[in-house]
Order: C-alpha cells, then structure tokens, then sequence
C-alpha cells in the first residue's frame, strides 16, 4: 500500500453484512478509486458476500481479556485520558458503572487500532456498539473521526448525537428523513458538519447479460426482498394476496430474504390458503445476490409493503427499490420512513396505505393487469435511480469530506 495516502480505518461492527450490502459496495469502491489506503476493521465476520479488492483489506478482531485488562488499567491510572472521556459523557444518560465500562472498551480498542496507525477512523451507525466506542478510540489517539448514519441506527438505536455532531469530523446521513432527525438530536440548529449523502450502486451492476435467466412464471410474478422483519410489512401484502385471489387476480408471489418472521409468515400463508401462490424464498436465510438478480429480472412487479414500527423503526430509502429501479421494474410500495424521497406516487412508482392490505390489493391490481403503466413506471424508476443513486457520482462527495 502506498504510505503517501491518507490512511482511512472503517469501523464496521459486523462485515459484509447480507442486510448492509451499501456498505460494502461504498468500500470496494473507495478502494477501488484509490484515492487513499483504506483498511476495514470490523469485529464479526457476517453473511454477505465481499468484494474480490477488499479480500485482503479487512481486519477481524475483538477484545480480548488482557486488551479488555489494558483498557481497564488506562481508565484507572491515565487520568488525563480518562478525564477527556468522562466530559464527553457529562451530559449522557449512562450510569456511573456504564461510563466505566464504555470508556474501558473505547481505551482497550484503541490500543489495538494504534498499531494500524490511522489518519481517520469512518464509523457506520450512530449507535453505543459503534460510533460511540469509536468517538472514544479516536478522543484517545488524537485522531479525527467520522460517523455513517442510516436509518435504525438514527430512530432507534441513537447514541450521543449530540457529542458526535460537536466531536465528529462530520456526519453523513443517507436519507433526508433521518438526516432531519440526526439534526434534532444533535440539538445545533444550523449544524455545519452534517450531510446528506446517498449511498448508490454501480448502473453495471445491473447489466443483463451479465446474469443467467430464469424462465418466466405463467402468471404476472411480484417479486419482493427483504429482512423478515415487522418493519418490512410482509405480513400485509400476505392479506393483500388473499384479496387478489377473491377478485381473482392471476398473479404469484415471492419473497426473498433472511430473519426472524420466517416460520410466522410461512403458518400465515399456509392458514390463508395461498401455499400454491407465494413462496419464500431461502428459507429464511435469504438468498445470494446472483440468484436474487435471476428473479429481478423475470419479475414483472416490485412490492415492498414498509410499515413504521410502535418502536419507531422505519427504513431509510430501502435498497432493493433502487435495485429494482434499475432494473425498471414497476415498483408498489408504502409512504414508510424515508420512501417519498425516491417513490414519487403516479410517476416513479406506486404508494399505498401503510399496514392497510386492502389499499395495497387495489394499488397492486392496478399495476398487475396494465402493461402500460408498468412500463412507465419502471422507465421514470429507472432514470430517477441513475439522478439520485449512482455511486460514481454520490462516492465523491463522502471522499472530498474524508479528503478535507
């Protein structure tokens, strides 16, 4: 590696991750810009697959119990440092043992990432597990950070906003709901360290020759992805299907995705009687993105029926709509977090009712049965992703912040 580049550690609690792929396509492409040394430190190996150029890139590593032990030590017997830490948690919500324990974590890490010599540490997330340890490690080594935030990690899992928007290099922010949000909870009213910054996807990608075909279903097939989780909404366009079918709407579903719901879901399908008509695809495990792109490209309709959660989990502008955009398929979808931004409703796409099956039935007959309207909204989807989510535009503006 050339030593003249600046140097950017990327912290990532767990890497490449099959929900995350964002992430790992905003690294490979930093890297293969070349336009600094880029080292991935990352503390679980996940399920995602990595890209050829970052292979030797990634660092897997965990506190051990002598490292946990030095951190422990340079919390009690470096008071310069430990006073440092202990203002920036002066007005966070931790108890007394919380800081200790933090704190310790963030020193012990930071003996470890010294030996890597960092000019910048780039955190994803906004939560306790990473840029707040991170915050620490970097407070610790005299280097600047920088934080990636997203869409959970901003609604739900938000950690001291407020010390990172005053601490932070910067704070990027990847859709203009949770960059709102992010702002707030900084408490700055004008902050001049927070951006808007999409994350985007290399138009090759999505080539059609480069992939094999499936043989195309009889019926109009709606295709869906994503985690089996209650903020994806699954559980609705299962109701929504029963509708079809009453009205005798041919179509089939499936869905492709790893998580949790995936037993729930399949009992739901089998009580309505639709076992011959939607499938999950996976078995709860998701799929490759090879084989997820074999079904892209025979679908005749995207779904993704977002809902927000009571716990206020809601997605950013979910992936696979700009997936499916580029590959100018007809998208149906929901008003949910962050989606207005790309799904303009009547142009890029179709919006229902949120956790209203009925609404998502008429929205989804009215797609499946006119071909026309398909392929307009698939053309509009499809020049709206290359404006907003091309990554050899959107890449630029994160590397002239890691640049500054």
């Amino acid at each position: 590696m050339d030593n003249k580049k600046k140097k950017i550690l990327i912290f990532v609690p767990e890497f490449p991750k099959l929900s995350e792929t964002f992430i790992e396509r905003e690294v490979s492409k930093l890297v293969e810009r070349n336009n600094f040394d880029v080292l991935v430190f990352s503390l679980k190996r996940a399920d995602g697959k990595l890209s050829e150029n970052l292979k030797d890139r990634i660092i897997y590593r965990r506190l051990n119990v002598f490292t946990a032990f030095l951190g422990f030590l340079a919390y009690l017997f470096d008071s310069k440092k430990s006073s440092q830490a202990l203002s920036l948690f002066s007005s966070a919500n931790y108890s007394p043992l919380g800081k200790i324990y933090i704190i310790s974590k963030g020193f012990g890490y930071a003996k470890i990432l010294k030996t890597y010599k960092p000019d910048h540490i780039h955190a994803h997330f906004l939560s306790k597990s990473s840029s707040t340890l991170i915050m620490i490690v970097a407070q610790y080594l005299g280097v600047p950070y920088s934080v990636s935030a997203h869409a959970k990690d901003v609604f739900v899992e938000a950690d001291m906003v407020s010390q990172k928007a005053y601490t932070a290099k910067f704070i990027t922010v990847c859709n203009h709901k949770a960059l709102r949000r992010c702002i707030e909870l900084s408490g700055i009213q004008s902050p001049k360290n927070i951006y808007l910054n999409y994350h985007g996807f290399d138009p090759k990608q999505f080539e059609a020759e480069a992939f094999q075909s499936l043989p195309k279903f009889e019926k109009p097939f709606v295709f869906s992805i994503g985690r089996l989780v209650e903020k994806k909404g699954f559980q609705y366009l299962i109701e929504a299907a029963k509708f079809l079918k009453e009205r005798r709407i041919a179509h089939i579903i499936k869905i492709a995705g790893p998580g949790p719901l995936y037993e729930k879901l399949n009992d739901q399908i089998k009580k309505a009687g639709l076992e011959n008509q939607i499938e999950i695809l996976g078995e709860g495990k998701g799929l490759p993105f090879e084989e997820i792109i074999k079904y892209y490209r025979i679908a005749d309709v995207f779904v993704l029926p977002s809902v927000e959660t009571n716990e206020g989990d809601i997605d950013g502008v979910p992936n696979v709509l700009i997936e499916a955009a580029f590959f100018k398929l007809p998208i149906v979808t929901t008003n949910a977090g962050s989606i207005p931004e790309f799904i303009t409703n009547g142009e890029t796409g179709l919006i229902a009712l949120q956790k209203n099956p009925y609404d998502l039935a008429n929205t989804l007959e009215k797609v499946v049965i006119d071909a026309d309207l398909r392929k307009s909204l698939g053309d509009k989807a499809y020049l709206k992703a290359k404006e907003m989510f091309d990554i050899n535009k959107n890449i630029v503006g994160l590397e002239n912040l890691l640049a500054s």
